[in-house]
């Protein structure tokens, strides 16, 4: 209708009314158009260049993509109700960024994250749909104004029971309401949940049946029957082993020669294996999984970056290489 008024004609070509859809939803044409293919091993190619080291992830979003492409999707449901179970810094995350990126184009604002931990206690139903003033929560509010997103509902083990009961409804519907009986509809939005149930279980690497068992029993004590059918997959999530942990590294430092404080003045960045190996070490913990790796490159790199550039303004267009010297990470200026 909106593009028939603007036309001033009712007859609106099927190219319009795509292109229309897309800017509005933010989907790619690719999964709009059906003339335009798209397989699997496409999609997974692409998520698993920012998913590293979990494959049976990365294969479970590559599925939920290519059922909205087949348009194979039940219209009464979430396009996608997953349950991300694994230990923390494993990618979970990661993971909901980047779908939020390859479906809607937008990892930043089409991502909202709730914080469960937050909605624990006597008033946590009050607080998740109740809003102030008047006015509804702001994630409801967001999914008004952009149906077409990602909701990522994290430690969702960590609500309170009552919670639950609220969220069945979304899962289910893809519908909720607000405390005033406002309704909300999801059923344009991949709804992702994390929790770290059973991750603490097992006999660890190298055992993953035994590991995945394990988060699936503790999942299914910890949530009621009606919660668990509720969920179209419990997508496993591994502890990062070395070799992944160099992999993260990698890319950690590629995204960093991108950073416009190098790009504008012509610099481009390159570095030892032995940078890699070193920060991947002093960036793991069995704990968190790969989050300390980004406090080791502040402090072992950036910060070293950093004070190197602003001690020589005037070098432009050369190569700024990482070197590893009696421990420490150190820059060279080459060509």
């Amino acid at each position: 209708r909106e593009l028939a008024r603007r036309a001033r004609t009712a007859a609106v070509d099927r190219d319009a009314v795509i292109r229309e859809y897309a800017t509005r939803s933010g989907l790619p044409e690719v999964l709009l158009r059906d003339e335009i293919p798209l397989g699997f091993e496409q999609v997974r190619a692409a998520l698993a260049g920012e998913i590293i080291g979990q494959q049976a992830a990365v294969d479970a979003a590559a599925q939920c993509v290519i059922t909205l492409k087949a348009g194979l999707n039940d219209p009464d449901r979430p396009l996608a109700v997953l349950l991300l179970s694994g230990p923390t810094g494993t990618g979970k995350t990661a993971l909901a960024r980047a779908l939020a990126r390859y479906c809607f184009g937008n990892a930043h604002e089409r991502l909202l994250r709730l914080d469960m931990s937050e909605y624990a206690g006597a008033d946590a139903v009050y607080r998740l749909i109740g809003g102030s003033e008047g006015r509804p929560p702001r994630w409801l509010q967001s999914i008004e104004r952009q149906p077409f997103s990602v909701l990522l509902l994290d430690e969702i083990e960590k609500a309170a029971p009552e919670v639950f009961d609220v969220l069945l409804g979304l899962l289910d519907e893809g519908r909720i309401s607000d405390h005033s009986g406002r309704p909300y509809d999801f059923r344009s939005a991949i709804v992702l949940l994390t929790s770290n149930l059973g991750a603490g279980q097992g006999p660890g690497i190298g055992f993953v049946t035994q590991a995945e068992d394990a988060r699936q029993h503790a999942v299914a004590a910890h949530f009621r029957p009606e919660f668990v059918n509720r969920l179209d997959a419990i997508v496993p999530f591994q502890a990062l082993g070395r070799d992944s942990m160099q992999a993260i590294t990698r890319k950690e430092l590629d995204d960093l020669r991108q950073r416009e404080g190098l790009q504008e003045r012509g610099l481009a960045l390159s570095w030892d294996e032995a940078v890699v190996s070193h920060l991947a070490e002093l960036g793991h913990d069995p704990r968190y999984g790969a989050r300390p790796l980004q406090r080791a490159l502040d402090t072992h790199v950036l910060g070293v970056l950093a004070q190197w550039r602003l001690a020589h303004p005037e070098l432009r267009d050369c190569q700024l290489h990482l070197g590893l010297v009696d421990g420490r990470v150190v820059v060279q200026a080459r060509g």
